[in-house]
């Protein structure tokens, strides 16, 4: 591991430790760098702002997601039933550490702000999320359309998970299954395991 990547881990360790205990609004580099142990322009030089922090937790979480086997197969397992999973595998991931992700995502969660500065890295976790459930837009329906469908799906759910304190997420998951099979009830989607 290079120095710099030690810093960063460094870095998102201290930012998850103090998210953990209080609003991330109110919490700001200079803070993040007293938790860390590092000065001011370390932290500036791996993250010129704020937002870059919680883009790169939500990217560790991206990460993890492409490379795990979630054991789904399209022929087998019906589209819902494959998007619940790798979504829900995403809630256990940020579930992780809660109490600091349910104060990183208030914010965007709040403002068209400071949800439009997340715009590209929540594009890719939505490509993300279709790709690991083999959600194909069959040529029907253009790819920006989709993203737009499973976002506004997540988002609603996202809602739901943050005031789910129960241990296995049964509203979260009643809240997905329902959005879910709303929106593909809406859109034209092949599917495999349902045509055989």
């Amino acid at each position: 591991m290079t120095e710099r990547e030690q810093k960063r881990q460094k870095i998102l360790a201290a930012a998850l430790e103090l998210a953990a205990k209080r609003a991330w609004d109110s919490v700001s580099l200079l803070d993040i760098s007293r938790e860390a142990g590092l000065p001011h322009q370390d932290i500036t030089a791996v993250f010129p702002q704020k937002y870059d922090i919680t883009e790169a937790v939500l990217r560790d979480i991206d990460d993890h997601m492409s490379i795990e086997d979630l054991g789904l197969d399209e022929a087998r397992d019906s589209l819902k039933d494959r998007l619940f999973e790798v979504v829900m595998f995403r809630f256990d991931l940020l579930n992780e550490n809660r109490e600091a992700m349910v104060s990183m995502l208030k914010p965007a969660m709040q403002s068209l702000e400071q949800a439009a500065r997340h715009k590209q890295g929540f594009c890719h976790s939505m490509r993300l999320i279709m790709e690991k459930a083999e959600m194909d837009c069959n040529h029907v329906l253009k790819e920006d359309i989709l993203i737009a469908a499973l976002a506004l799906v997540y988002m609603m759910t996202v809602k739901i998970w943050l005031k789910d304190d129960s241990p296995d997420m049964t509203k979260t998951m009643a809240a997905l299954d329902r959005y879910l099979a709303r929106m593909l009830k809406i859109l034209p989607l092949s599917d495999r395991a349902e045509a055989a």
